[in-house]
């Protein structure tokens, strides 16, 4: 039995099958060159598979440069439709907290580089297949929603993220977006996204997004005006669900003490179990609210998911793009 669990732990740890390579070294397919190294992270090899993926991703792309809201457990689109419906019309593409004065009209795929860091892959395995195991222990449902899992319920889904590349959805895992500085692209090849380098009105956590045009808002360009930002493997497990305020107090988040959100070091209490949750997701509940440039009212517009734990993301695809007809930011 004990020979049987470890095969079965072995094989749940076991990098993909359409991966091309596991890397014993750091290389990057697309240039020959060297990605750096050390800082305790795994070595990778960066696949360019733009050609394989190029057409579905820009289309993931457009249907996801929208602001979605949810309401009353309906996931939709900024038309009111559910997220199988998707659209890009009205856009929303330079809306949003950190978007104002941006002036762009969309975004265009150029490169997509899969990212195969075996090390960096068994972590995140093995780490949601403890969660999946715990929370069978403790008798939790982790996709009790719906019978529709998460993954496919964001923006962000594709069909082919279930028939290409495969979802643990009994770990509500689903794939959303990390915007990113180009400078940053090989350590978090390397390493993952450090959750406790990423603070935002959540607190301390790794932030993503369903739409390209939130995590847009975080890019820098390299010298010749690409962004980046990853595709990545998320896995949700029991989120907590907040619909308020990203400012207010809850008294459920550390052992009924009032805690801000900001401060948070993991996710929220469940409100019914009182156990803890694997992650947070912000739900914006507005609806076709009109930005108001003259007094400068930018609601927040886009939902965004927290995940706590570094090791249960891995950001399996870098995205190159550039911003289409962009000019210079007004503030």
């Amino acid at each position: 039995a004990a020979a049987a669990a470890a095969a079965e732990g072995a094989a749940a740890a076991a990098p993909p099958k359409y991966w091309t390579t596991v890397a014993t070294t750091t290389t990057n397919s697309s240039t020959g060159g060297g990605g750096g190294g050390g800082g305790g992270g795994g070595a990778y090899t960066r696949v360019d598979v733009t050609a394989e993926f190029l057409e579905k991703m820009q289309l993931l792309f457009d249907n996801s440069s929208v602001w979605v809201y949810h309401d009353a457990g309906a996931w939709k689109n900024s038309l009111g439709k559910p997220t199988t419906a998707l659209t890009t019309s009205p856009p929303l593409i330079v809306h949003g907290q950190d978007n104002r004065g941006l002036r762009h009209s969309g975004y265009k795929v150029v490169s997509i580089h899969r990212i195969e860091n075996a090390f960096m892959w068994r972590r995140y395995a093995n780490n949601r297949a403890l969660l999946v195991e715990q929370a069978k222990a403790a008798g939790a449902k982790l996709n009790n929603e719906t019978d529709v899992g998460i993954h496919q319920r964001v923006e962000s889904y594709a069909e082919w993220q279930d028939g290409d590349l495969g979802v643990h959805a009994a770990a509500n895992e689903a794939f959303l977006i990390h915007g990113t500085d180009a400078g940053l692209i090989d350590v978090i090849a390397r390493e993952g996204i450090d959750s406790r380098l990423c603070g935002g009105l959540f607190g301390k956590g790794v932030y993503l997004a369903e739409n390209v045009s939130k995590s847009d808002e975080y890019t820098k360009a390299d010298a010749d005006g690409v962004r980046y930002l990853f595709l990545c493997r998320a896995t949700i497990g029991r989120p907590y669900v907040h619909t308020g305020n990203a400012g207010q107090t809850n008294a459920e988040l550390v052992k009924n003490k009032k805690v801000k959100l900001s401060q948070l070091t993991r996710a929220p209490l469940h409100p019914d179990t009182g156990e803890p949750c694997d992650s947070l997701i912000h739900q914006c509940r507005r609806k076709h609210i009109k930005v108001d440039s003259a007094s400068r009212s930018w609601p927040l517009k886009h939902s965004e998911y927290v995940v706590y734990e570094r090791s249960l993301v891995y950001p399996e695809f870098l995205v190159g793009y550039r911003r289409i007809n962009e000019q210079a930011a007004t503030r």
